[in-house]
This record gives structure tokens, sequence and C-alpha cells, in this order.
């Protein structure tokens, strides 16, 4: 049998169809590949200004208890009044160190008694006063305006919770200037490192995690940038398909161009999820602050931001009230990575591991004052406009009642 081979030219026209289909195929799918591009582009382009364009956050109505007034001979001490101003956002000043600009406002514990300073966020406008004691006693009460006496003055009211029409969040908004820097520094230990240094996508974390997850065949290891998380917490759903993912990559580089990165950082602390209270989800780090540690975020300290920054991962498996000592080790990993990165000394190391968590004590299901919350609800909602109002304005008026 004999073989014809045909010649080079021959060749060429043989498979002159085949490789002009082949190039065809290969032009329409990267026509088609850019189109897609640009569609989820312009598309994501236009969620981001809408949502950036008002308030990231809804509205909430807020329920208030009603204000305490403090008079002269009151059986009081000033570690009962700092307390109650804690709970209602106040934070603690240290020596001369300035008010802060966004604050409900700030206290100062001085030899015999306590300097209440109310901010611009405060619920009434009170000039600043201090306070004296004696065998826990209220002896004093001086206005540190015009240094006159008072016979009484009004502690700032606390929140007792807030009103959602259809959500079942709890959520405090902070500022990045509100954040301690132990707080700051703990979640880019965990979270993200290179946060500063990257523009929403962090490539070198992205080719170890590949990495890892090829050589051990699971997919175990996380790549996500804050930015990542923020654009998928905001704009996207939590599954895991690839289609999800890059577009998570493209809103991530969006907000980049659109926010600086202590924009991002304050978002992110305010959408992150960190655990359940009763009914409602805690969502940011200010309603965590305050859910676990009874505590405005401004006065966190290293052990209690660490724990905070740990249980981001998974906060429903690190509950500290389900499995504290869970918490602990998880605390310890945070604490370690702010010790390689030198974000702490080894002695402020030692001293937060041995710490133990101080959270508070499990609240009731529900919240609090559960009953009274629900009365106030059915009454906002009982007309339209009072739903449309709830929906869509932060109400305070309505929310300030004597609860005695």
């Amino acid at each position: 049998m004999r073989v014809i081979i045909p010649d080079g030219k021959r060749w060429g026209l043989l498979f002159r169809p085949v490789g002009l289909a082949l190039a065809g195929f290969v032009l329409l799918s990267l026509v088609g590949a850019a189109g897609t591009f640009v569609y989820y582009y312009v598309r994501y382009d236009r969620m981001i200004d809408e949502r950036l364009a008002g308030p990231v956050f809804p509205n909430v109505s807020q329920i208030y208890a009603a204000p305490e007034k403090l008079r002269v001979g009151e059986r009081i001490t000033r570690y009962d009044v700092a307390t109650q101003l804690r709970l209602a956002g106040y934070s603690e000043a240290q020596g001369d160190s300035p008010e802060l600009p966004d604050a409900k406002g700030r206290f100062r514990l001085t030899r015999n008694g306590i300097q209440v300073m109310p901010g611009p966020d405060s619920y009434f406008a009170q000039e600043a006063a201090e306070l004296e004691f004696s065998g826990g006693t209220l002896v004093s009460i001086v206005d540190l305006k015009d240094q006159f006496a008072r016979s009484d003055y009004q502690l700032e009211p606390i929140l007792i919770t807030n009103l959602f029409d259809q959500s079942r969040e709890k959520r405090r908004l902070v500022k990045f200037h509100d954040l301690p820097q132990n707080l700051v520094s703990a979640i880019l230990a965990i979270e993200d490192r290179r946060f500063f240094d990257h523009g929403g996508l962090d490539y070198l974390r992205l080719m170890k995690a590949i990495y890892v997850d090829v050589t051990s065949g699971k997919m175990q290891q996380g790549a996500s940038t804050l930015t990542q998380q923020l654009a998928r917490s905001l704009f996207l759903t939590p599954d895991k398909k690839i289609s999800r993912k890059l577009a998570e990559a493209l809103v991530a580089k969006q907000l980049e161009s659109r926010l600086s990165k202590e924009e991002i950082f304050e978002n992110y602390c305010n959408t992150v999820y960190l655990g359940y209270r009763g009914s409602f989800s805690i969502v940011g780090m200010g309603e965590a602050s305050q859910a676990y540690f009874g505590k405005s975020v401004t006065d966190l300290k290293l052990h209690e931001a660490a724990m905070l920054a740990g249980i981001i991962q998974s906060p429903n498996r690190y509950s500290p009230y389900r499995n504290p000592d869970l918490v602990l080790r998880r605390r310890k990993v945070v604490l370690d990575s702010m010790l390689a990165i030198n974000a702490i000394t080894q002695k402020q190391y030692d001293e937060a591991v041995q710490t133990p968590l101080g959270v508070r004590s499990s609240p009731e299901v529900g919240g609090e004052a559960p009953h009274y919350v629900d009365m106030v609800k059915r009454r906002l909602l009982r007309s339209e406009e009072h739903t449309s109002e709830l929906q869509s304005r932060g109400l305070i008026s309505y929310a300030v009642f004597c609860l005695k």
C-alpha cells in the first residue's frame, strides 16, 4: 500500500479553515468576555454610586431610657456615674487628651470626683460639670463653664435598643477615629495585614492561598481582603461561586477608587457580623463592644479588642458564652499575630494572654426591656406615615420614655 504524504503547502491549505475557525472562536470569546466585564462594571458602578450617594447604613429609630437626674446629697459614687456614662456611650479621657469630635461625650475621673463633658452628639445640650463625692455621697456640682454651683445635673440617657422595620440587627455606628489602635491592629493582624498597602486585592496572599489549597487538596485558605469582605456584605451574596468571587474582586477595586482606606475600614467595622444577642444579630464593633463588654468601643482594652477581632472568622462558633475555652485559644492566635507584626510588646502580650475573657453575663433572649420595646414599635407602626418614618428616618424624639 502506498502512503501519500502531502507537502507543506497542502498541509497549510488543509488546516487553514481550522485555524480560521479557532481564531474566530478566540476572538469571539475575548469580545464576549470584554462585553461581560463592561456590563458588570457598569452595573456595579451604578450600584455603588447609588449606595454611597446616601447613608451607607439604614436609619434606625432609637429608644432611650429617661435621663437620670443627680442631686446634691444623693448616695452615689463617682464609679457608679462612670459606669452609667460608659453605658451611654461616653469614653474616658486620659490625662489632658482632647475630646473626640464626634463622640457622645467624655468623662475624666479626678481625685475625689468626676468631670462630665458632653460632646456634639449628646442627646441634650448642657454644660460640662464637675461632680465631687465624699463618703459615697454627691456633695457638690460645679458648672465648668461659669464655675457656678448647681443643685442637680442630668446624665446622658442610656440607649435601650434600636428599632428597624423588618431587620433583626442591632448596630451602633462608629467612626474610624473612635476605634482604639489596639482594635485596628488586632483586625489587621488577623484579617488583612497588608490592608494599607494593597489596592483592594492582595495578590501575594492570593497566590499563597492557591498554593496551600492545591498542595493540601482542600479549599481551606481564605484570601479575601477587608475591602473584599466589605464588598460582599454591602453588595453581594455570601455564596462561594466563582462568579461571585469575580464580582467581589471587581467591586473591591471600585470601592478602593471611591473611598479612602480609613473610610473602607470604618465601613467594615460597621458591617461585620459578630454573633447574636437574644433574637437580634450583633452587627459592627460598636454594638459588639456594648453587647460583650458593656462599654464604648473607644474604651476597649487589648485583650477585649483581640477577642472581638478573633471572633470575626466564625462568630457563632467562637461565642464566648457557648465556647469560652475555644475563644480563649482564638484570642491567643490574634495576640500571636499582633506580636509577630510588632503591634504589641512582649509584656503587653503576656498580660493579655493571662487575662480572663471578662465578657458580660449572657443577656436574656429578646434584649433589653423586650415588652416595652415591642409596645413602642407597635405604636410607631400603627399608621403608614409612621411606618415610612421608621424605615427612612432615625426617630429619637419618640424614643425617650421613663422606664421606672
